[in-house]
C-alpha cells in the first residue's frame, strides 16, 4: 500500500533528498532513479520516504 500521505512525486524527492545526504557527490539524476528503484518496492513505498532511504542504506551505512 502506498504511504496516504505523500504524492508519489513528494516520497520521492524526499527520497532523493536523503540519499544525496549520504551520497552527496553522487549525480541527482542517479538518486533520482534510485529513488524511483525504492518506490517500485511496495515494503518501502509503505514508508516514510526517509524511512525508507535509510532502511535500503541499512548494509552500508556504518555502524
Amino acid at each position: 500500500m502506498d504511504h496516504p500521505s505523500f504524492l508519489p512525486t513528494t516520497w520521492l524527492h524526499r527520497v532523493a533528498t536523503r540519499l544525496q545526504a549520504q551520497w552527496p557527490t553522487v549525480d541527482p539524476q542517479q538518486l533520482d532513479d534510485v529513488a524511483l528503484d525504492l518506490w517500485r518496492d511496495e515494503r518501502l513505498r509503505a514508508m516514510q520516504p526517509e524511512e525508507a532511504a535509510v532502511a535500503w542504506l541499512r548494509p552500508v551505512l556504518p555502524e
